[in-house]
């Protein structure tokens, strides 16, 4: 999950390409060096690592991406190098595509339970999102052998549980409130 930094400096990155109408190259770009940090570790340590000299980093960018990327993207960059964020460039990409998404109608869940999930289980729990949200549900699943029964779901930083120990929780709760 994207920290609160990342997730400001996405959402003003997408106002501003949004704004620009250079939605589709900006998306190209990120795309490209997602994959392009998959690929190369040495790319991935280079950005995450907060030690290495601004002037360092900024030569690298530039010998790297000048006239490779879209305008907007390039000073992107240099603008996390000169504030020392650099290191969250995968997060703020993670969440410019969450952005992206929902901005098209589809949002994207995690579930967590303590089993797999079938299909149709999967099926019943989006379609309900889906209701509730007004959004077309991109579900992923993950198993949590800490959970007894039940599941969670998280939509970015925010999760509803419906586990049977929250259950008992709140079954607790109000009897021993009443």
């Amino acid at each position: 999950m994207p920290s609160k930094s990342a997730q400001r400096y996405a959402q003003a990155l997408y106002d501003f390409a949004k704004e620009e109408t250079v939605l589709g190259p900006l998306r190209q770009d990120i795309q490209a060096l997602t994959e392009l940090m998959h690929q190369s570790p040495e790319l991935k340590f280079f950005v995450q690592n907060p030690i290495i000299p601004v002037t360092k980093r900024r030569a690298v960018v530039e010998n790297l991406f000048k006239d490779r990327l879209h305008p907007l993207t390039y000073r992107f960059l240099f603008f996390l190098i000169n504030k020392g964020k650099l290191r969250y460039l995968s997060e703020i990409f993670e969440r410019f595509n969450e952005l992206h998404e929902e901005a098209r109608g589809r949002l994207k869940v995690r579930l967590l339970s303590a089993v797999e999930l079938k299909a149709d289980q999967i099926k019943k729990i989006a379609d309900k999102l889906q209701n509730h949200f007004g959004k077309v549900i991109s579900a992923e699943t993950q198993i949590d052998p800490d959970l007894l029964g039940g599941f969670k779901v998280q939509i970015r930083d925010q999760i509803y549980d419906f586990t049977i120990k929250e259950q008992l929780r709140r079954f607790e709760e109000s009897v021993m409130g009443s």
